[in-house]
């Protein structure tokens, strides 16, 4: 499943919720928690301060928007890159699945080499 796929899965659905999590264990720094049922929030937390500092992108505006979803609340947080050609806004129903879908779009894109070192 490519990243873009992986950002856009509904995480109420517990199908869904695992991909995410089996994402989120082949991110290097984070395979060490493969027996734990979900990687801790702190854990996540960690990784993107990691990434924010080494790499010209930073978060911005992680936001909440009531009225969104007759479900409840859609969360959304900014990615900005330094070199400001292009943004990406990543999209959740709780904090856990913004950090985590951060956390696979930030490193996927690490991978393909499209982050910049500071």
């Amino acid at each position: 499943m490519k990243t873009n796929e992986i950002i856009e899965l509904d995480y109420r659905e517990k199908e869904n919720k695992q991909i995410i999590q089996k994402a989120l264990l082949s991110v290097k720094p984070l395979s060490k928690f493969s027996d734990e049922k979900q990687v801790p929030l702190e854990s996540l937390e960690k990784l993107l301060h990691m990434i924010c500092n080494k790499y010209k992108v930073w978060l911005r505006y992680i936001s909440q928007d009531p009225r969104a979803s007759d479900d409840g609340d859609i969360w959304r947080c900014e990615v900005i890159y330094e070199n400001n050609l292009h943004n990406e806004n990543i999209y959740g129903i709780c904090i856990y699945e913004i950090f985590a879908k951060l956390v696979i779009f930030l490193w996927s894109e690490k991978k393909k080499n499209k982050l910049e070192q500071r």
